[in-house]
C-alpha cells in the first residue's frame, strides 16, 4: 500500500532520474485506482512486448545499513556495547530502521534526502493503521483476545520497546560522531530492569512515534541480498499491494498471486562481508576446511595405506551392521502385523546439485585509453539493453580466447569506448573524470549489482492499467497487520488465513492426564518428548520436501527471468515454507482457509493416538535415520496413512467449535479509530469463517 502523497511524487521521480533508471516512457504515477494514495500505471500505447524492465537501481544507491554513514558505528556498537542479543542493529529490520532514522535526521546532507523526506509516518487514513498493534489500547487488545494476533504474541510490546532502548543507547554513545536524532534524545535510568516500564510510563508518546517509524520502514523494505539485507529501494515501494486468490487446479486448491511486477535482485553467491559476488577472500567455510585438511595431513602423513585399510574395515563393519539391522527389522515386522513399512514402495531420495555461477572477467583495450569518452545525454531502455548485449558478447568471446590475469578487466561495457569509460572512473591519474550520468550508466550495465522491478503480467483495464506488486502471497491477515498495518477486506478474504488450535490441544492433553492411569500418562509424555526432540523437525523437513517435489510447474511460469537474476519465485517458495512451518510443536495444530488441516496437525495427532507399542518399536527403536524418515512419512503424515483420520477429524471439529466460542463480543466494544474498528471486524470475521468452513468440511 503506497502512502506517498501525490504532491511528493515529483521529488521521488527526480531522485530516481539522478540515481537509477526509471522507465518514464511507459510509466506514470497518479492517484491509485484502489487506494486513497498514489499508484504506478502502465502506458499501454507506449509499451512494447520486450519492455519489461520498469526500474533498475544500483545496490550502491539503495538505503541499507551498509550504505549509510553510520555503518561502522553500528558494527562497533554491536561488538562492544550491545546489551541485548535479541537486538542486532547491523542486520534485518533493526538495521534498516535505525539507518532510515539517521538519514532522515541528516536532512539535506543525506544522499537520500529527496526520497526519505517524502515518507511521512504520522498520517493514518481509513485503510491502514500506522501504529503497530502491540501499542493499541487495552480495550482494542481485549477485542482481539483469542484471535491469531493474540495467540501468536503480536499484542506484546516487549520486543519493540527493547529495540527502542538499544537505539537510544546507540545514539547516546555515538552522538558526537553522528548527531542525535530527536526521537532518540532521552535519558534512560541506570537500572536496566526499569527501562521498559520507564519508557511506557513516562515517554509513551515517543514510543508510539518510534513505532510508527518502524512500521513505516518495514512496510516499504525489500530483502536484497546477504550483504545489504533488508533495505529501502526507492521507486520499488511506489507499487500498491494486491491480494492473491485461491484457484482449483485438478481438484487441488492452489494459491495464485495476481501481481503484475516482481522485485528481482541477484542475491546468489554474494559475500555477506564485502558484498562482492563469488568472493574468495571471506569464505570462512573454505578456510576451515583447508585448516582441517592441513591438520589431517600432518597427523596422517605417511599413513595412506593404513588409512585405506581402516576405511575398508569400517565399510565391511557398516555393511554387516546394516545386514543385522535389516534382519532385526524383519523380525520386528513379523511381530507387528500393522503398518508393514517394509513392503511400502518408498522412492529414493533425490540429490540436488547446486549450480555454480561463474562471473567472467573481461579484457580491456589499452588503445582505448587515448579515445575520447562520449557524453551521455540520457539513459534509456535501449541504452541499457545495448550495454548488456555488449557485455554478454564480451563474455562469449572471452570463452573462446584465453586471457592472462593482467589483460582481464573486472568491468567492461564494450571493446572500445565503454572500457575506456570504466578505466577513467577507476583511475583518476589519467586526467579524465566521468560525469554522474556516465558513472550511473556503468553501474546500471551490471545487472548483478542492481535491483530491478520487472513487468511479469500486463495490467487490466478494470484497474485503469495500474501495476501491482505483492507484499507476499503467503502472508495471512495477522502478519499483514503486524508488518503493514492493514488486513484484507472480509469481502475479498485472505486465502492464506489459518487458525491455531493450540489452546484446545492443551485442554485435550490436560483432560487425558486427568482421566487416565499413570502408565498411559507416562507413555503420552514419552511420545510428546520424542516428538519435540526428534520427530518435529523431521516432520517439517518431510512436509517441505513433499510440497517442493509436488509443486505444479505452472505456478511459476510467469516468474521466469533472464539468467543471472535472482527470481522472486525462489524467495516466495522460501517464505511459503517458513510460513507453513510452525516454530514449535505446540503451534502445530492449524486449520486453513480452504477447510483443510495442515500436515503437521495430522502428524501430531497421530502421535497422540498411536499405540505405544507401535510407537516404541517403529520410531524410538529405529537406528537408521533414513528408515526413520520413511517411517515417519508413512505413519504420521497424511499423504499415505489415513488410519486415524476419522478420529482426528472428530477431534478437530470439536476444537474448532470450542475456538469459535472463545471470541469476545467485539461488536459491543469500540475502538479508538474507525480504521482499527474495521480491521478488528475483518480480522475476526475471517477467522470465524475459516473455523466454520472446517466444521462444515469435516461434517
Amino acid at each position: 500500500m503506497s502512502s506517498t502523497d501525490s504532491d511528493k511524487v515529483d521529488k521521488v521521480l527526480g531522485w530516481l532520474e539522478k540515481n537509477a533508471f526509471w522507465n518514464a516512457d511507459i510509466l506514470s504515477v497518479g492517484k491509485s485506482s484502489t487506494t486513497s494514495g498514489v499508484g504506478v500505471f502502465l502506458n499501454i500505447d507506449n509499451s512494447e512486448e520486450e519492455d519489461n524492465l520498469l526500474l533498475r537501481i544500483p545496490k550502491a544507491n539503495i538505503l541499507s545499513s551498509k550504505n549509510t554513514f553510520i555503518c561502522n558505528l553500528l558494527n562497533d556498537f554491536n561488538e562492544l556495547h550491545s546489551n541485548n542479543p535479541e537486538v542486532n542493529l547491523t542486520k534485518g529490520m533493526h538495521s534498516v530502521v535505525i539507518s532510515f532514522i539517521y538519514e532522515l535526521s541528516a536532512g539535506k546532507n543525506s544522499p537520500w534526502f529527496d526520497y526519505v523526506s517524502t515518507i511521512d509516518p504520522k498520517q493514518e487514513n481509513n485503510e491502514f493503521s500506522n501504529v503497530p498493534i502491540c501499542l493499541w489500547t487495552d480495550e482494542e487488545k481485549e477485542m482481539l483476545k483469542n484471535t491469531e494476533c493474540d495467540l501468536l504474541g503480536m499484542l506484546n510490546s516487549d520486543e519493540l520497546v527493547q529495540f527502542y532502548i538499544e537505539c537510544i543507547r546507540f545514539a547516546d554513545i555515538n552522538k558526537k560522531y553522528a548527531g542525535m536524532p530527536e526521537i532518540f534524545d532521552l535519558q534512560l535510568p541506570s537500572k536496566n530492569n526499569e527501562l521498559e516500564s520507564y519508557l511506557m510510563s513516562n515517554h509513551f508518546e515517543k514510543v508510539v512515534s518510534f513505532a510508527k517509524l518502524v512500521q513505516t520502514v518495514i512496510s516499504r523494505a525489500f530483502a536484497v541480498d546477504d550483504f545489504h539485507g533488508l533495505s529501502l529501494v526507492p521507486g520499488a515501494d511506489l507499487y500498491n499491494h494486491i491480494v492473491p486468490v485461491m484457484k482449483q487446479e485438478g481438484g487441488t486448491p492452489k494459491i495464485q498471486g495476481r501481481e503484475n511486477v516482481h522485485f528481482v535482485c541477484d542475491g546468489d553467491d554474494v559475500c555477506a562481508i564485502c558484498g562482492e559476488p563469488d568472493c574468495d577472500n571471506h569464505d570462512d567455510g573454505q578456510d576451515e576446511e583447508m585448516i582441517e585438511e592441513i591438520e589431517e595431513d600432518d597427523v596422517n602423513f605417511g599413513s595412506d595405506e593404513q588409512e585405506e585399510e581402516g576405511e575398508g574395515e569400517e565399510e565391511e563393519q557398516e555393511e554387516e551392521g546394516e545386514g543385522e539391522e535389516e534382519e532385526q527389522e524383519e523380525d520386528d515386522e513379523d511381530d507387528l502385523a500393522e503398518d508393514d513399512l517394509a513392503s511400502s514402495s518408498d522412492s529414493e531420495e533425490n540429490e540436488e546439485n547446486d549450480d555454480s555461477h561463474e562471473h567472467d572477467e573481461h579484457p580491456s583495450d589499452p588503445e582505448s585509453d587515448t579515445e575520447e569518452v562520449p557524453e551521455i545525454s540520457e539513459i534509456t531502455m535501449d541504452y541499457i539493453k545495448d550495454m548488456e548485449e555488449e557485455l554478454e558478447n564480451e563474455q562469449d568471446s572471452e570463452a573462446e580466447t584465453a586471457k592472462s590475469d593482467e589483460e582481464v578487466s573486472t568491468l567492461s561495457l564494450s571493446e572500445d569506448e565503454d572500457a575506456e569509460a570504466t578505466e577513467v572512473m577507476q583511475d583518476p591519474q589519467m586526467g579524465h573524470s566521468m560525469s554522474a550520468e556516465e558513472e550511473l550508466a556503468v553501474q546500471l550495465s551490471d545487472s548483478s549489482q542492481c535491483c530491478d522491478i520487472v513487468l511479469t503480467i500486463p495490467p487490466i483495464e478494470k484497474n485503469s492499467n495500474e501495476l501491482f506488486n505483492t507484499y507476499g502471497n503467503t502472508l495471512s491477515n495477522p502478519y499483514l497487520l503486524q508488518r503493514y498495518g492493514f488486513v484484507n477486506d472480509f469481502k475479498e478474504p485472505n486465502v492464506n488465513d489459518s487458525c491455531i488450535l493450540s489452546v484446545q490441544m492443551f485442554s485435550y492433553l490436560k483432560n487425558y492426564r486427568q482421566k487416565n492411569s499413570g502408565i498411559k500418562v507416562k507413555q503420552l509424555d514419552t511420545k510428546i518428548q520424542w516428538y519435540e526432540e526428534v520427530g518435529f523437525d523431521i516432520v517439517n523437513d518431510l512436509v517441505n520436501e513433499y510440497k517442493t517435489n509436488h509443486q505444479d510447474e505452472d505456478n511459476h511460469e510467469h516468474h521466469e527471468h533472464e539468467e543471472g537474476h535472482g527470481c522472486c519465485a525462489e524467495e516466495e517458495e522460501e517464505e511459503m515454507a517458513d510460513n507453513a512451518t510452525p516454530e514449535t510443536w505446540q503451534l502445530s495444530p492449524v486449520v486453513r482457509y480452504d477447510g483443510s488441516l495442515s500436515p503437521q496437525t495430522y502428524a501430531l495427532l497421530e502421535i497422540f493416538l498411536m499405540p505405544y507399542k507401535l510407537f516404541h518399536a517403529k520410531l524410538v527403536n529405529c537406528q537408521s535415520s533414513r528408515k526413520l524418515c520413511k517411517r515417519i512419512f508413512h505413519l504420521l503424515l497424511p499423504f499415505e496413512n489415513t488410519s486415524h483420520h476419522e478420529e482426528i477429524h472428530q477431534l478437530i471439529k470439536t476444537w474448532c467449535q470450542n475456538r469459535l466460542s472463545r471470541y469476545n463480543d467485539y461488536t459491543s466494544m469500540k475502538a479508538s479509530t474507525k480504521v482499527r474498528q474495521d480491521i478488528i471486524y475483518n480480522l475476526i470475521k475471517q477467522e470465524q469463517c475459516v473455523l466454520q468452513k472446517v466444521i462444515n468440511e469435516l461434517s
